[in-house]
């Protein structure tokens, strides 16, 4: 990624950044990932969750049972008994799988209607997640970022003339092919904007590359401050 010019900023030609596969990948994949969310949070609501509230509630029945039966041995003295009735309730957790408090052998990990209702409301987030990044791309699609001999026209539509431009930075143009623009128009009004050039036209070659393109129209078009990402001179003595 460069700022260098690749052309004459007073060509009539238009330099046209439409939206780039890089985006468009960018927003599947966010797209794929609310999904898989979202049924994964529904599977839970629908099956998993209910599947360990039953799974809770049978070992909870058969707590109750073992802890009956141990009050009743306690109230008699019949220690032997109380082991052996302990020993009893840990193998048969053990045998079904049920995780129990090591300190009072207890049933651990409960699973309420709430928890159950709480994936169910996970799963209608995550899902309209995935319809709003749908929205979203669809919404972006056509949009472009272009500039001619004169000007830029940003995705909304704005025509911003160079002339109106008065600073733009590019610090973060070559490792996130980002710069942005500030700009004061004939009314007074102010404002900035951001060239994004991963999302339009891109660098993908053959060079010069589109993005590029677009920016170095703007950088040689305009007559303001340029600010540059400025590199240590590794050469430079150590103060």
């Amino acid at each position: 990624m460069t700022t260098d010019s690749v052309e004459d900023p007073g060509s009539a030609m238009v330099v046209t950044g439409k939206i780039t596969p890089w985006f468009i990948k960018r927003m599947l994949m966010m797209l794929g990932l609310f999904v898989f969310l979202s049924g994964f949070f529904f599977y839970d609501w629908k099956v998993g969750y209910p599947a360990k509230k039953a799974e809770y509630e049978a070992a909870m029945e058969e707590y109750t049972k073992f802890s009956d039966e141990k009050e009743r041995l306690v109230a008699i003295g019949d220690q032997q008994g109380v082991e052996a009735a302990q020993k009893a309730w840990v193998d048969l957790s053990a045998e079904k799988e049920w995780e129990i408090d090591r300190v009072d052998l207890s049933p651990d990990n409960e699973v309420t209607s709430d928890d159950i209702q709480e994936q169910f409301n996970f799963g209608v987030g995550s899902g309209v997640l995935a319809v709003g990044v749908l929205i979203w791309m669809f919404l972006n699609l056509g949009k472009k970022l272009s500039v001619d001999g004169d000007s830029v026209t940003l995705p909304n539509g704005r025509n911003v003339k160079f002339a109106d431009i008065h600073k733009v930075d590019t610090r973060r143009w070559g490792n996130k092919g980002l710069a942005t623009i500030y700009y004061k128009d004939q009314a007074g009004s102010k404002g900035s904007a951001r060239i994004d050039g991963l999302k339009y036209g891109g660098f993908i070659k053959p060079e010069p590359f589109i993005a590029d393109q677009i920016l170095g129209r703007i950088v040689q078009g305009f007559d303001g401050e340029l600010i540059e990402l400025q590199e240590e001179d590794e050469t430079a003595p150590n103060e």
